[in-house]
């Protein structure tokens, strides 16, 4: 039985583990705590200029990849004899990359910040690997123990920070609220940016495994083994039962899928591959885990391969994209990482090609002319000018005008700039004039921006009406009427006006569809709104998708009111007895008499 400890022993600890951190990791610990100072002036900037926002954000983003890259630095250093000169030397490096890489942030993340988040995101996912997986640690055996001890520290200082935030909050809030005391909202965004840059990295780096320390998964802990031979593992079983039963499918039927399988295929082969990392340092745990490791790898293989013909399709169709470049790149490394396990003998494997190769298709995706957001560009730019040269838009490299297109067309090519204008930068395509918007299409090409939505559902079922409100050219004639009242708001409106209190209210359920007008709690007027429900359901029949607001449109009179009604969205399922109300929207405008 472990010897009870008071809470000064208890405290004693923590501040021992807090300092150890801190001692071990200094550099580390000073970007955290640099940048989370920033991140507090960030939040309490009001009147702040936008560059100077992104002057704060660059060194805010800098710090957080130098303090990842620090602590292989710090690995590096410890696992290796260095002189003093060698460990000054890296230290100068990572500190003047981080300085070097702020200035390069201000400067190009005005123009280019998705990119800019995008490049980042994938540095911190390299550098949160190097360290987790101990890459630089002298001792390779035994490397996902090291990841498995410092991931569960992770996970609890995750624990200990969200506890410590949320009670200096609850004390906060009872200041504010009990005592009178007004506490501004941003204390508490400077509390959770405090103890993340100050307290989590030194309690998380007091229980980081040492370089002495002996690591064998004896050391793992029971919860987490159970998590992943019990849990984990056998999910993912049945999960690829479940792909070799779609797979087979789709082998007696050649319906091939388009877009979500390559999704699911990733995550499925990721945490694949991410709990064989972990399994290999708990061999010998169970019969099932020794079996999960050696056939696991190789049944994984069909799944990635459907992932590559669902991605062949999408990019055949509709070229690259960033994202489509990504589950690409991350297919590629777990196909990598399966035909590697499946050809090592599952004892032999090196668990650190696994993360080094991560590691380097991480950075490499994201650097060099063949990045993911340049390979997107050179694509999507490419299908641009083949459908311009295609509808004579573009002849020897001149843009013409070309009005006589189809609302299709139209559609497809305004959608394919707003594309390259929003991700890419339209304005540096070459075969475009220079300095080229969206708002020149008109003066470019001879027609304005042109929304077109291809509803494929309405192709099979030709009956249902499907009216979209963005497919209408909609402009009300208001004029003539004294209100508009918007169908959204299906509970009662009120409105004061010179007869009275105006009341006005949709009311719907499975059986009726009642418009109801009071005035001063009194009836003015209820009408059945399905009467022209069947009327736009007719002329649905007739015309299908080109009906316009005026067919949409209707009048109605009484002593008191003339109304007119513009629908503006309409679903129906036709019946047997009539049809099925989906969803329906309209406008109603109302004229005192």
């Amino acid at each position: 039985m472990k010897e009870k400890k008071t809470f000064l022993e208890v405290m004693k600890t923590l501040g021992v583990k807090l300092f150890n951190g801190l001692k071990r990791y200094p550099v580390s610990i000073a970007m955290g705590a640099a940048a989370s100072v920033i991140g507090v002036i960030l939040i309490h900037s009001e009147n702040i200029s936008k560059d100077n926002e992104r002057l704060l954000a660059s060194f805010i983003m800098a710090l957080v990849i130098g303090f990842l890259f620090s602590l292989s630095v710090k690995t590096f250093i410890e696992n290796n004899e260095t002189s003093m000169k060698i460990r000054w030397f890296l230290w100068i490096v990572v500190g003047t990359f981080s300085l070097f890489y702020s200035i390069y942030l201000y400067s190009n993340m005005e123009n280019n910040e998705m990119f800019e988040m995008v490049r980042f995101a994938a540095m911190l996912l390299a550098g949160f690997v190097l360290f987790m997986t101990a890459v630089f640690r002298k001792k390779t055996e035994n490397q996902e123990v090291y990841s498995t001890l410092s991931g569960w520290r992770l996970a609890i200082t995750i624990i200990y920070t969200l506890i410590i935030w949320g009670g200096i909050s609850l004390i906060l809030f009872a200041i504010d609220e009990l005592l009178g005391i007004y506490i501004d909202e941003k204390a508490y965004m400077d509390t959770i940016v405090l103890t993340t840059g100050f307290f989590s990295p030194m309690f998380f780096f007091g229980g980081v495994p040492k370089i002495d320390e002996k690591l064998t998964p004896e050391k793992i802990y029971k919860f987490f083994k159970i998590l992943v031979v019990y849990v984990i593992a056998p999910l993912l079983t049945a999960y690829t039962v479940v792909f070799y039963i779609y797979a087979l499918r789709i082998l007696f039927t050649w319906d091939w899928p388009e877009g979500i399988v390559g999704n699911m295929v990733l995550w499925y082969a990721i945490i694949g591959t991410v709990t064989m990392y972990f399994l290999s340092g708990m061999d010998g745990e169970s019969k099932w885990a020794s079996i999960f490791g050696k056939w696991f790898p190789r049944v994984i293989i069909l799944p990635i391969v459907l992932l590559f013909i669902s991605l062949i399709i999408r990019i055949n169709a509709y070229g690259f994209t960033a994202n489509r470049y990504f589950l690409g790149v991350v297919g590629i490394w777990t196909l990598g990482c399966a035909l590697y396990m499946s050809i090592v003998n599952y004892k032999k494997r090196c668990t650190r090609a696994i993360t080094v190769s991560l590691v380097i298709i991480a950075l490499l995706s994201v650097i060099g002319p063949w990045n993911a957001i340049n390979v997107g560009r050179i694509s999507q730019t490419n299908r641009l000018e083949k459908l311009l040269i295609k509808n004579n838009l573009l002849v020897n490299g001149q843009t013409q005008q070309n009005p006589d297109l189809s609302k299709e067309i139209k559609g497809e090519i305004s959608e394919m700039i707003v594309y390259l204008e929003r991700n890419y930068d339209s304005m540096k395509v070459d075969f475009l004039p220079e300095g080229f918007e969206q708002s020149d299409m008109k003066d470019v090409f001879g027609f304005e921006y042109t929304y077109y939505y291809e509803n494929t559902y309405l192709k099979d079922n030709p009956m249902d009406v499907s009216i979209r409100q963005d497919e209408l050219d909609l402009i009300i004639d208001v004029r003539g009427y004294d209100y508009i009242w918007d169908s959204e708001h299906w509970e009662m409106n009120f409105i004061e006006i010179d007869e009275g209190e105006l009341g006005i209210e949709f009311l719907r359920d499975e059986n009726i569809n009642d418009l109801i007008i009071t005035l001063d709690d009194e009836p003015l007027y209820e009408k059945n709104i399905d009467s022209f429900l069947i009327q736009i359901q007719e002329t649905w029949n007739d015309i299908g998708n080109d009906i316009t607001v005026d067919e949409l449109t209707f009048t109605d009179e009484t002593s008191d009111l003339s109304l007119k009604i513009v629908f503006t969205a309409v679903e129906m399922f036709p019946e047997n007895n009539g049809f099925e109300l989906g969803w329906v929207h309209f406008f109603l405008l109302v004229k005192m008499k």
